[in-house]
């Protein structure tokens, strides 16, 4: 069926709405029909844009873009306009086509009468903690004050995953340059020597005769070796995620039993966890809930079992904080820390500074493994080197004493 682009008069402002009708009059009427506007005019969109508002409107929205939205909504409706009206704005004034469509969705979605948590959940993650807090603030009446919560909820976890990322793309990016070049060295570079060695006609030294073997493995094997590092992957993937007995044992295994990936996997999911537990409580939800949303939007297993634990300890009578101790999850230290909270009556200030006490383990971590994983792999591939050096030139030594 045709779209067309109608131009509508809402609030005395104007806007536009994507609807599918089989004439411009049809569209014009849906739209006062259905979103209650009064509609100007209806222009048929080209086919190629059709599809493509078609297929922004069925993406989901990216962590950057909703707080980029939330950061306007916030602004906005601060000032004192209504959320409606603050749309209006963040679609008017971003250059983004994607956040633009969208945000017509979610204004149409108003239109109709559906509450603005539950669109940006269509649009986002729906199980996700700011939806969950979105509720809350659209049923206290205090948007403006959950948005600033959730703003600040955001950007907190923007600026960790940055640093995590910058701490860490380096040495990742110098692992995948390391593997590539030493692939096209035995690919194309070594055979070039392997008619020079054996015109000598001396026997070659072990280094040389391992890497010409590598070289020779490597070429005859190209396409099978190929194919491993894409099928192994990709059927490993597929088990994960249709398995959940072999998801659990891998999670458990990722968050347990590998050195340096999982203290870096724990430090992270216990900031999430904790600052989670912080917006949630401070929103007003009772630690059970608040776990229950934490529990949804957890995907490790091995992580959801230790929760699951801790949400039956506390429906069968115990605290927060004993729960959390004896699901085996959390340090003795910060358990201390929410012990004086609930004796204090203040579990949502003494989880954000536990959610604190992590989020700088996480960082100083990640920051100390960087510094120290780089020399280490500086010292790899210098040694990867003088490997493939001595094995080319030993010969020629070999050759030059013997004449």
């Amino acid at each position: 069926m045709p779209n067309f682009k109608v131009v509508i008069k809402d609030n005395n402002k104007k806007n536009y709405l994507f609807i599918e009708a089989t004439n411009s009059v049809e569209a014009m009427k849906i739209a006062e029909e259905k979103y209650e506007v009064f509609p100007i005019q209806a222009t048929l969109v080209d086919s190629s844009k059709s599809n493509q508002a078609l297929t922004y409107t069925n993406r989901k929205l990216k962590f950057k873009e909703v707080l980029f939205i939330f950061q306007e909504i916030y602004i906005l409706i601060s000032s004192g306009i209504t959320l409606k009206d603050a749309l209006l704005e963040v679609e008017k004034s971003t250059d983004d086509e994607k956040v633009k469509l969208i945000v017509n969705q979610i204004i149409q979605g108003l239109n109709q009468g559906k509450t603005f948590s539950s669109l940006v959940g269509e649009h986002y993650q729906q199980k996700s903690i700011v939806i969950s807090v979105l509720k809350v603030g659209e049923k206290g009446g205090d948007l403006d004050k959950i948005l600033n919560v959730i703003i600040n909820y955001l950007e907190d976890t923007d600026k960790n995953v940055s640093s995590i990322v910058k701490a860490l793309s380096y040495p990742l990016i110098l692992i995948v340059f390391t593997f590539m070049a030493l692939i096209l060295m035995l690919v194309y570079v070594i055979p070039q020597f392997e008619e020079i060695f054996k015109s000598f006609g001396n026997e070659l030294p072990v280094y040389t005769a391992v890497l010409l073997d590598m070289s020779n493995f490597v070429r005859a094997n190209s396409l099978l070796l190929l194919l491993g590092v894409i099928s192994v992957p990709a059927a490993l993937f597929f088990r994960y995620k249709t398995h959940e007995p072999f998801q659990k044992r891998i999670d458990t295994i990722l968050v347990k039993h590998i050195f340096i990936l999982s203290n870096t996997l724990h430090l992270s999911a216990m900031y999430k966890i904790t600052s989670s537990l912080e917006i949630l409580l401070s929103s007003g939800i009772n630690a059970l809930e608040a776990l229950n949303m934490v529990l949804s939007s957890t995907g490790n297993l091995y992580i959801r079992e230790k929760l699951d634990y801790t949400i039956a300890q506390i429906k069968i009578g115990s605290t927060l904080a004993k729960a959390l101790r004896e699901s085996g999850l959390f340090k003795n230290s910060t358990i201390r820390l929410i012990v004086a909270g609930e004796n204090s009556g203040k579990t949502p200030e003494m989880m954000q500074r536990v959610a604190g006490v992590y989020r700088k383990e996480l960082n100083a971590y990640v920051e100390t493994i960087s510094k120290l994983i780089e020399p280490f792999l500086l010292i790899i591939i210098a040694m990867i080197v003088l490997f493939i050096a001595l094995s080319i030139f030993m010969p020629i030594w070999s050759l030059s004493s013997g004449i």
